[in-house]
């Protein structure tokens, strides 16, 4: 049987302060001291890597940014340099291994770190140093982009405006379509005066049945196909190009109004580009652009729409014309980006022979008066500017119902005026409205590929 412990010897035995409990604390204070002296060391240790970590994890964030063209490893070394402000640990006693791989929709990176610090207390037990590891991985992935830039070149766009405008969208199509996203990015760049100039690729939309070869003021024999066919209320929209009542599009006259000899349509150099993976042939249309008449912003407005709808697959040329554009709410991003230096004028039509000629011959006044009398007869493809402004209003609409992004410009303009409503009225929020004025443009189209380029990239 086990032995009965009497409480008058227990309470003796804590009473004693002699040499046994003396003997016995001194046997446990070294193994105490041992574990509490390690636990120290552990606490270094888990602050060691924690702080560490920190440091990497800034790195990685930096270094996978598709926009750093720096050595990954010299940027996580920069970021721990910059981040390490522990005493006990040095930037300089850390090894960094970087595995790096571009692919075609981003940038992947692994980071190894070690650091090795020295031990206190467990140095006792012989472990004089441990390794502390930090492993991280990030990639920086980017979504396709999709842009349509809608430009001014009517009459008033003349001297610096039209320089400074050439140089802020090289500088746009420089940011937006670097080297490496530049097979996943398309631009359209569609120039607007009067009319929209697209070319022979689409001619088969214009009625040419009563085509004319020549451009003279004698429009009762029809009119020659200069890139340009008239747009009916249905065209302002993100729809492709239907029969109407069994015929396709007139062809748009070649008159001017406002400026001698600055075409309503623009010239053929004023082409409109659509889905351009290639800065060279964008920036060669961008300075090649001449000066056209009338500010047809709701037409331009149309076809930059048309430029992202995915009714226009398989309509549009360009370099992507087999896959986009893509279809509405995808990883895609689509971006309509629209610049004005003035008022939305009325689409004029001249419809009587001589009509244009008196104007440019300087006839009497009231002669031109009577020469306009003429120009809203047809209401089908001529319209008043209050009408023009309701189209560019409805695209307006269209696009932000479809999720596209809306950038307005307004370049040179009157503070408070109509342009200045409308252009603001136009995007999803007034912060992607830019009220501008000279040289600002460049820093207004920065700014907006900045935008473009920031929702693209995700961590």
């Amino acid at each position: 049987m086990p032995r009965k412990i009497h409480k008058k010897g227990l309470r003796q035995f804590l009473k004693d302060t002699g040499g046994n409990v003396a003997m016995m604390t001194a046997l446990v204070a070294g193994p105490l001291t041992l574990t509490l002296g390690g636990a120290v060391d552990l606490m270094r240790f888990a602050a060691a890597k924690a702080e560490l970590r920190g440091a990497v994890d800034a790195g990685l964030l930096a270094a996978a940014h598709l926009d750093n063209d720096t050595n990954v490893e010299t940027e996580i070394k920069r970021y721990l340099r910059r981040n390490l402000e522990s005493k006990f640990l040095d930037y300089r006693d850390v090894t960094v291994n970087v595995s790096e791989e571009r692919r075609l929709n981003g940038k992947f990176v692994d980071i190894t770190a070690d650091i090795t610090i020295g031990t206190f207390f467990l140095g006792l037990m012989g472990k004089d140093e441990i390794t502390v590891t930090v492993t991280s991985s990030g990639e920086q992935t980017y979504t396709a982009v999709e842009v349509a830039l809608v430009v001014d070149i009517s009459s008033s766009m003349n001297g610096s405006r039209l320089v400074n405008l050439r140089t802020a969208m090289d500088t746009f199509i420089d940011t937006v379509l670097k080297e490496e996203v530049a097979d996943i990015t398309s631009i359209s760049i569609v120039p607007f005066g009067g009319h929209v100039n697209v070319g022979d690729d689409y001619k088969h939309f214009a009625n040419t049945d009563n085509e004319d070869d020549n451009d003279d003021t004698n429009h009762a024999d029809g009119h020659k196909y200069n890139g340009c066919f008239e747009l009916l209320p249905e065209d302002y929209s993100d729809n492709t190009f239907e029969l109407h009542d069994g015929q396709w599009r007139d062809i748009t006259p070649h008159f001017w109004k406002y400026v001698n000899f600055n075409p309503w349509c623009p010239s053929d150099n004023n082409e409109a580009i659509f889905l351009s993976n290639d800065p060279d042939e964008l920036k060669d249309l961008v300075e090649a652009f001449t000066l056209s008449d009338g500010t047809g912003m709701d037409i331009g407005a149309a076809w930059g729409l048309k430029a992202l709808s995915p009714k226009m697959r398989g309509v549009l040329k360009g370099d992507f014309e087999d896959v986009r554009p893509t279809d509405y709410n995808t990883d895609t991003i689509k971006a309509l980006v629209m610049m004005t230096d003035g008022g939305i004028t009325a689409q004029f039509r001249p419809q009587q022979s001589g009509c244009i000629r008196a104007r440019n011959n300087n006839l009497a006044h009231n002669d031109h008066n009577q020469c306009q009398e003429y120009l809203f007869e047809d209401e089908t493809y001529r319209h008043t500017g209050s009408v023009a402004v309701s189209y560019f209003e409805s695209v307006c609409q269209e696009a932000i119902d479809n999720n596209i992004l809306v950038f307005t410009i307004g370049f040179e303009i009157n503070a408070g005026s109509n342009q200045d409503r409308y252009l603001r009225n136009c995007p999803q929020n007034e912060s992607q409205y830019y009220f501008v004025e000279s040289t600002d443009i460049e820093a207004a189209f920065s700014s907006i590929a900045a935008s473009i380029n920031g929702i693209r990239l995700t961590m």
